[in-house]
């Protein structure tokens, strides 16, 4: 499971609940460090939380199932 930031937005709801992998959480202070999550912005934003919380970008994807595909690797 891939932890997803969650946001209202229909067409991010639509994608988030229909996917099986999707753990969402409310906000990033569920993160782990070292943890890598998405965050959706129009765009599905796949960051990684350092050590420090400090969320560093890792990639932008235009499909849920690709964002989810990068936060495994």
């Amino acid at each position: 499971m891939i932890k997803v930031i969650t946001n209202r937005a229909p067409d991010f709801l639509k994608a988030a609940y229909a996917n099986p992998e999707v753990d969402l959480q409310n906000h990033a202070g569920f993160i782990d460090p070292l943890e890598k999550f998405i965050e959706w912005d129009g765009s599905w934003v796949v960051r990684e939380m350092t050590a420090e919380r400090v969320p560093r970008f890792v990639a932008r994807c235009r499909e849920l199932e690709t964002a989810i595909y990068k936060a495994k690797q």
